[in-house]
Order: structure tokens, then C-alpha cells, then sequence
């Protein structure tokens, strides 16, 4: 990707706004070396309808959509897209390419605006110090964290922070150096944001638990977790606990990012009547969906794109 003209974050939104939607999925092309560099990026739209934009990284052009499913390698990036856990993440192991240890998450930054992980919060074993690593630079195989390579040949120099004095992360003091050490765009100087917006990032800790009220002020629930997609970062949803409200002690609701909005006294709202939820979709509790499946991604932004239009008006 560093070899590339255009960032990750970048292509996301180059595809986003040719098909007028939400990214779910990003990967790149194995392409040889006399070849560009192409990422595929897989949008859903507001009707529900699922293509991928193919991008030149060089360029940052779009050189072809398509309705997925046409080729074998559509069919396999679609039905095995492993999706994870925000929750899984705090404590678990961080590698480096010789697969030695160099310490463990603490921490996910979160960009609240587009809805995608921004940096890896990481204790380093030999320090109190924590380094903040970009997304992108670190290769997320299931649960196993491995640091890239290149952003590794001089750890000891890396930008870091005391683990009790956490910085403004979205600003450029905090974001340039880390971009020059890992050899990325400083977050989120890159793309456009929607009119009205800032970048701010917000720890994965912080949303947890955050509580969820009705546009009529009733209180639903809470969230329970944030489900990541590896490869792009995305967020694919939050997933919703209402407890014992109207007897959903068992099942979890998967939302879109974008469907939540935050309020100044620490809860959300979710712009859907209490009423409206018996047929909202979700899953039981004990029986997470492991993949990212583009039809059931649709039908959650089909639902909550008409039920929040109709509180709307």
C-alpha cells in the first residue's frame, strides 16, 4: 500500500462516493510488479444493493464496477470475510514479522465520524509507554496482531505516549509523526468529511457500555460491542443489547454506525420508534456471525435507513 499513491482510507472513499454508499469490505489485488497496484472495495448503497468498485492505488481512479458474485474470488471474498469483535482486542498479543511479542492492545481509536478504527493502542512489554499504530499497519489474520515489517525496523523510535497522559489523537502534533514513522497519510488529511464535521477519535472503551435512548427519551439498552471488518477497519455495526426490554433478553441488534448519534450527556440515540423493534435484525447472543454477509449487511441498512426517514418526518 506505502508503495501506492493512494491510501487505504483514500480508496474507501473514492469508492463510497462512485456508488453512492457504505463500504463493507477493501482488499487488495495479488497483482505483478509490471502491473497497478488495485484494491477492490465493496460499497453497499441506500436501496440495498451490493457492487465493487475496483481502484488504481496509483491513480486513485475507479477502473471498473460490478455486482459482486461473478467470479470465483467475488464469491470467496464475500461469504469468508472474517469480521471482529472490538471487544476481543484489549489485552491480546501484538508481534512483530519475526513473530516475537512486543506487547498487547489497550486500545482502539476510533473515528467517530466515518465510522472505521484509525489507530492500534499498544503496551509495549519493555516500557510503560504505549505506541499508537495505524490500522493499516498492522495485519489483523483472525485474532492475531502482527506489526508490518517496515514499520518495525525501529521500534525503539517510534512515537509514543505515557499510558497515563493520553493525548488529543486527532490532531496533527499527535498524527504527524506517527504518519512519518509507519510511512501513511496523517489521518484523516487524506479525505473529505461530510459538511458540518470534524475528525474526532474516541476510544473503543468509551463506547462500550455507552446507554441508548429513543428519540422520545425512552431508554432501550445499551452497546454491547463493535464489530470491526479487518481488513478495511470499517465498522460493520454496533451491536445493540436492550436487556429485558419487550423480552429481548437474548438477542443482540445489529446497527449501522451512522444510524447512532451521540449526545453531549453520554448516551445515544437510535432514531427508531421502541415499538418498531420487534423485527429488527439481529442474533442471539450466544451465536455471533463469524463472517461478513453481504445480506444480512443489507438488510440492516435497508431497515434502518426507512425506519429512520420515518421518525425523520
Amino acid at each position: 500500500m506505502r508503495k501506492s499513491g493512494v491510501s487505504l482510507t483514500k480508496a474507501i472513499e473514492i469508492a463510497e462516493r462512485q456508488l453512492k454508499g457504505q463500504a463493507i469490505d477493501a482488499r487488495c489485488h495479488s497483482m505483478g510488479t509490471e502491473t497497478p497496484m488495485l484494491m477492490d472495495v465493496t460499497v453497499i448503497d441506500a436501496a440495498g444493493t451490493v457492487r465493487v468498485a475496483a481502484i488504481d492505488l496509483t491513480s486513485g481512479t475507479v477502473t471498473s464496477s460490478r455486482t459482486p458474485g461473478t467470479s470465483e474470488g467475488d464469491r470467496a471474498s464475500l461469504a469468508h470475510t472474517a469480521v471482529l469483535k472490538g471487544s476481543a482486542f484489549p489485552g491480546h498479543d501484538v508481534v512483530d514479522a519475526a513473530n516475537k511479542k512486543i506487547g498487547d492492545i489497550t486500545e482502539i481509536a476510533i473515528d467517530e465520524a466515518r465510522g472505521r478504527a484509525a489507530y492500534v493502542l499498544v503496551n509495549l512489554d519493555s516500557s510503560n509507554h504505549v505506541i499508537a499504530v495505524p490500522w493499516t499497519a498492522i495485519h489483523h489474520d483472525g485474532l492475531v496482531c502482527r506489526l508490518d515489517s517496515r514499520g518495525t525496523r525501529n521500534l525503539d523510535s517510534a512515537p509514543r505516549f505515557e499510558s497515563s497522559n493520553w493525548p488529543t489523537m486527532s490532531s496533527d502534533e499527535f498524527g504527524q509523526p506517527i504518519a512519518e514513522f509507519y510511512g501513511e497519510p496523517v489521518y484523516g488529511r487524506d479525505v473529505s468529511l461530510p459538511p458540518g464535521t470534524t475528525c474526532t477519535l474516541i476510544k473503543l472503551s468509551d463506547v462500550i457500555g455507552m446507554d441508548i435512548q429513543s428519540p422520545t427519551g425512552d431508554d432501550l439498552g445499551e452497546i454491547e460491542d463493535v464489530v470491526f471488518d479487518p481488513d478495511s477497519g470499517r465498522i460493520s455495526y454496533a451491536a445493540l443489547s436492550f436487556g429485558g426490554f419487550m423480552g429481548f433478553n437474548d438477542k443482540l441488534f445489529a446497527v449501522p454506525w451512522d444510524a447512532l448519534a451521540a449526545r453531549k450527556d453520554g448516551k445515544v440515540i437510535l432514531a427508531v420508534d421502541k415499538d418498531r423493534l420487534h423485527d429488527a435484525p439481529g442474533f442471539d447472543k450466544k451465536n455471533w456471525p463469524t463472517v461478513s454477509n453481504p445480506t444480512f449487511d443489507a438488510e440492516v441498512r435497508t431497515y434502518y435507513k426507512k425506519r429512520t426517514a420515518s421518525v425523520q418526518d
